[in-house]
């Protein structure tokens, strides 16, 4: 019988209707009781991934970022997205290009302290990120 790694991103398809619209409630087991007698044909774990990562590495530093040029990241337009990048204490790159996320992100590896990076990240260098209306610029 073959083995099955069963991996939940997340996500509209993941999410049950709430007082707030849809949020993330279905487990990766129960969307696998959509499959009728998927135990007969194979072995299948699970995973929910997002959650499964925060939990096992709570203090790493993750960035989400996007390849859609001229647009940007916005974590909070869907319910799903806001209680990850909160749950997980995410950072997100907005309007950043790729290299100076990666720029940024090595220098402060390596000069900030862990407790600092938030702040440092959120700085803008050189006009490199134009923030939403509801986040604040770090002037300095």
């Amino acid at each position: 019988m073959k083995n099955i790694l069963f991996i939940a991103t997340g996500g509209t398809i993941a999410s049950k209707r709430s007082a707030n619209g849809l949020t993330p409630k279905i487990t990766p087991e129960e969307l696998l009781s959509f499959v009728p007698d998927v135990n007969e044909i194979c072995n299948v774990q699970t995973i929910q991934l997002f959650f499964a990562l925060c939990q096992k590495y709570p203090r790493k530093l993750v960035v989400i970022s996007t390849q859609v040029a001229h647009e940007g990241s916005d974590m909070t337009v869907y319910e799903v997205g806001n209680e990850i990048k909160n749950s997980c204490h995410i950072l997100e790159s907005y309007d950043m290009t790729l290299e100076s996320v990666v720029a940024k992100l090595m220098w402060l590896l390596a000069n900030v302290a862990v407790e600092e990076r938030e702040n440092f990240f959120y700085k803008k260098t050189n006009y490199d990120l134009i923030f939403p209306k509801q986040k604040k610029l770090i002037v300095n």
